[in-house]
């Protein structure tokens, strides 16, 4: 049973409490046996309306963007059947705005009504993709130049004949011999292209790439001076 306070709040919801809209066709298969939309459903139908709004309006990328959101609580009070062929105009508005909440309103309209057949309440939370790894530059001293070659996941091991030091590191943007370079690292472990660079004293350079969620390191000469 709806508690008082949820239910007297949809009561209130009229059309003319909001200002943005979307409508949605509802379908055949959204019909339960009883002849009207499943209960279920109109889930699908309040993630429709915040979703499309975020990504049209707010610029949500929903493939590649550091962010995401959650949707930690929400209801629906049930005041009037929906069913095919229907058309839904569902209602937004922010209710309450945080640094990294939010809370949505929602409600859905049959076409040309003007009272809410549903209401919802859906809380979200929004979490930034992880923070760009910095990796710091620390040339090793004049009496650290050792190198032990470590066997790869095909079983490969590669001799440096020559002791080699710390060149740098060479990205996208660059080579960098000394400061901070930045690598950011996407949520699915991929970053861009990053080498360690190592230099020998008679100036053959080699170049470590390391792949993030790969086991293994490969390396390549670039320079055979």
């Amino acid at each position: 049973m709806p508690d008082t306070a949820t239910a007297g709040a949809a009561d209130a919801l009229r059309r003319t409490d909001f200002r943005h809209f979307l409508a949605i066709p509802t379908r055949w298969m959204d019909n339960d046996i009883y002849g009207h939309i499943n209960n279920v459903t109109y889930y699908s139908y309040f993630d429709t309306v915040v979703n499309e709004h975020l990504i049209r309006a707010g610029g949500l990328d929903i493939v590649n963007g550091p962010a995401i959101g959650y949707v930690v609580e929400n209801s629906c009070t049930f005041r009037k059947p929906l069913a095919f062929p229907d058309t839904i105009d569902a209602g937004l508005r922010v209710t309450k705005l945080g640094t990294s909440s939010v809370v949505y309103e929602i409600g859905l309209f049959r076409r040309g009504d003007d009272d809410a057949a549903a209401a919802s309440e859906e809380s979200g939370l929004a979490e930034a993709g992880a923070a760009p790894a910095k990796l710091a530059l620390s040339p090793p001293g004049a009496t650290e130049r050792e190198f032990e070659p470590l066997a790869g996941s095909l079983g490969e091991v590669a001799v440096l004949d020559e002791a080699v030091h710390f060149a740098g590191v060479d990205t996208a943007e660059g080579t960098f011999e000394q400061g901070t370079v930045q690598i950011v690292f996407q949520r699915d472990g991929t970053s861009d292209p990053a080498a360690v660079v190592l230099e020998s004293d008679g100036g053959r350079r080699v170049a470590l790439y390391v792949a993030p969620l790969a086991d293994a390191v490969r390396f390549e000469y670039v320079d055979e001076n």
